[in-house]
């Protein structure tokens, strides 16, 4: 099982699982590149619009950042994000 512990931790795995740049990442949330660092690094208290922001960038939900439970697992696609993972 993987260990990650923080929400950034989470992020980072999924954003590399994604094949994401922290840039990529950036740009799929409308965020600054300041913002995703932050985030990575776990500085600082994101408020819930940010990380929504993030989760729809890759296609998860909020929860799958937030909640420890998800650590070390890919939640795969949001249905409800209308993405069925076929390019």
């Amino acid at each position: 099982m993987n260990d990650d512990s923080t929400t950034g931790d989470r992020v980072r795995r999924l954003r590399k699982l994604r094949g994401m740049t922290q840039n990529d990442l950036r740009r799929a949330a409308g965020l600054s590149l300041r913002t995703v660092k932050d985030i990575e690094a776990d500085h600082g208290r994101q408020r819930g619009a940010t990380l929504h922001k993030v989760a729809r960038a890759l296609q998860v939900r909020t929860s799958d950042l937030t909640s420890p439970a998800a650590a070390g697992r890919d939640p795969g696609p949001d249905p409800r994000h209308g993405h069925t993972g076929k390019a």
